[in-house]
């Protein structure tokens, strides 16, 4: 004797009060009842996917203005300063280079010389101080990135040459801050910046274990003439 089987399905709605659709279920064969319940659920689920990636662009959008708004913010709360206190914040308290400063910043390592010394500096540069500075310590705040500076210089990718910082330079702080809180994967940040990342970026050089001088540095097109065994 066949066993009579009820199944309760929740049609996903919207709404706060949410429909339930209940059908009696005889043997394997769906009844017609059956069949026009599961089409409406296939339908509504559809509508809902729709819905769904609506709501996480809008979402997504509005992270990243208001994460921009933020940071423009403490742009300006750090553009307060001296250029010799944003130097310092940037190369003692977070241990950037000045040769990584000037390039973040865009400018010269003359000029950053320059500007430790005590000579003027222009507001747009003043400005690219303070926003890499607020930078690091949005960086520190919104993932779990203990040294920023460090993080920044680091490969995000093995075996390609492309940096966070890299990203930086190319303006593209918003995806940097997104890989660094989870939202984006590497391969995410990249394909927004250069879709051919992948044939473009191979570093040149790279570490092999050779069977009989052991871990070598080897240019890329050498590698297939290697011994893999």
């Amino acid at each position: 004797m066949t066993a009579n089987r009820t199944q309760t399905l929740r049609r996903p709605s919207t709404s706060t009060h949410s429909s339930q659709l209940i059908f009696d279920a005889y043997g394997s064969a769906p009844t017609a009842h059956e069949t026009d319940a599961i089409r409406e659920l296939t339908n509504a689920y559809a509508d809902l996917t729709g819905l769904v990636r609506v709501v996480d662009s809008e979402v997504t959008s509005g992270r990243r203005a208001t994460r921009t708004l933020d940071l423009d913010d403490r742009t300006g709360i750090k553009a307060k300063a001296s250029s010799e206190f944003l130097l310092d914040e940037l190369a003692t308290d977070r241990g950037l280079a000045w040769n990584e400063i000037a390039r973040l910043c865009r400018v010269t390592v003359s000029a950053v010389r320059k500007w430790r010394a005590g000579e003027s500096i222009s507001p747009g540069n003043r400005r690219a101080l303070a926003r890499l500075a607020a930078f690091l310590d949005l960086l520190e705040e919104v993932g779990p990135v203990g040294e920023p500076a460090g993080w920044f210089g680091m490969r995000l990718i093995e075996h390609h040459t492309v940096t966070a910082a890299d990203l930086y330079c190319e303006g593209r702080a918003d995806d940097v801050l997104e890989y660094a809180q989870g939202q984006l994967t590497a391969s995410d940040v990249l394909d927004r910046w250069n879709p051919d990342w992948r044939s473009e970026t191979r570093a040149e050089w790279m570490i092999v274990d050779d069977p009989e001088a052991g871990r070598i540095l080897v240019r890329r097109s050498e590698e297939r003439g290697l011994d893999a065994s």
